[in-house]
């Protein structure tokens, strides 16, 4: 079950308002380095880009994924 707001207009960030989303409840198979972790995918983050590892880019699996998780 999500706790955070619910988005009624696509500018609307996701994690803003009463509860936003800690950081350890965004995860990522990997991370480039640590300004590309998973926590960068926030809208309006600067520099905003969750970026997996070079590893993962060169050669992508079923497995890579970002989430948010309650």
């Amino acid at each position: 079950m999500f706790h955070g707001n619910i988005v009624r207009t696509c500018d609307e960030e996701l994690d803003n308002g009463p509860f936003p989303i800690p950081v350890s409840h965004i995860t990522a198979s990997s991370e480039l380095d640590y300004d590309h972790g998973p926590d960068t995918a926030r809208l309006h983050f600067t520099p905003a880009a969750w970026c997996p590892s070079k590893v993962e880019t060169l050669a992508p699996t079923p497995n890579m994924y970002i989430q948010v998780s309650e």
